[in-house]
């Protein structure tokens, strides 16, 4: 069985996902919109962007609980 999680730390996980939503987000549109400044290691942001998008998400949409043991 499980319980829910105390409100301010299901608050803190959804602005948590807020911030690394936006800043993969930025991320990834900095890094696509002036590729000849990242060179070589523009994939690589790109990809990271892309994963902090996919993280923030997660911890958006995710629920919270506690397991009782």
């Amino acid at each position: 069985m499980s319980e829910e999680a105390p409100y301010g730390l299901r608050v803190v996980q959804k602005i948590f996902g807020i911030v690394l939503l936006a800043i993969g987000i930025l991320t990834t549109y900095n890094t696509y919109t002036n590729m000849s400044a990242a060179q070589l290691g523009a994939g690589f942001f790109v990809v990271m962007g892309i994963a902090l998008i996919v993280l923030g998400f997660i911890l958006i949409v995710a629920r919270l609980s506690t397991a009782k043991v």
